[in-house]
């Protein structure tokens, strides 16, 4: 019987998940980054590339999948979020770079971090020291719309731990195909090499954006908070 309603709902849902992806453009960071090698950012940008093309290919098999393949719908399904969130993090990642490496301190990401670890220079070490954690990943600073708090995570490959409700703000990839050419094993250089190129600009936007609960509102209230966000709020929790 279970099977039967899955196909039934595999075959409802199909056309609708042919939506294709497309590559985005990030070679102007290689003019913007000098000091990261040109050859290990067009390798980079084709293993991102490889990832939108097999979030297009796995939707492709969706749609052409025959009503009795369940078991190849819940592989496919699986994989999807490894592939899109290889994806995605990887549009956060470059989009996030390309600046001049300079937060301002009237900013409200500024404000922000200050107010948890009352200065940038404890922020960023341990955001850096959350770089240094063993083996492949990501390092996100997020933003906890309920708590109304920062927090610098690591992220294991692409899909385990993730943040569930958080907004990325920064983004870091910490894949060795990232800065093994050029780097070799030296992270702390390449983590060093990457924040002299964070454009704070769009880390700030996406602050500003990011929505927020109605907890958070009354926390804020209670410090006299005078940042101004855009006011996304979300339903509060029970």
């Amino acid at each position: 019987m279970n099977r039967i309603i899955l196909s039934l709902v595999v075959s409802c849902i199909f056309p609708l998940l042919a939506v294709e992806y497309k590559v985005r453009d990030y070679k102007y960071l290689i003019e913007k980054m000098p000091k990261i090698d040109s050859g290990l950012q067009e390798i980079h940008f084709k293993l991102y590339e490889g990832y939108v093309n097999q979030v297009n290919l796995l939707n492709k098999l969706l749609e052409n999948m025959g009503a009795d393949s369940a078991f190849t719908f819940q592989a496919i399904k699986r994989q999807m979020g490894w592939e899109f969130d290889g994806m995605v993090l990887h549009e956060l990642f470059f989009s996030n770079l390309g600046g001049d490496g300079k937060l301002s301190p009237n900013s409200v990401t500024s404000k922000k971090i200050k107010q948890q670890w009352g200065s940038y220079e404890k922020w960023m070490e341990e955001f850096k020291e959350t770089c240094n954690e063993r083996g492949i990943g990501w390092t996100i600073l997020y933003y906890d719309p309920d708590k109304d708090l920062l927090i610098n995570a690591w992220i294991s490959e692409h899909s385990t731990g993730l943040f569930a409700t958080a907004t990325p703000l920064l983004v870091v990839d910490l894949w060795e195909h990232a800065y093994l050419c050029q780097f070799k094993t030296d992270r702390n250089k390449y983590v060093d090499t990457v924040f002299e190129y964070i454009d704070w600009g769009v880390v700030n936007d996406r602050m500003k954006n990011a929505p927020f609960s109605s907890r958070a509102k009354e926390l804020r209230k209670e410090r006299g908070d005078q940042m101004s966000l855009v006011e996304k709020t979300l339903p509060a929790k029970s």
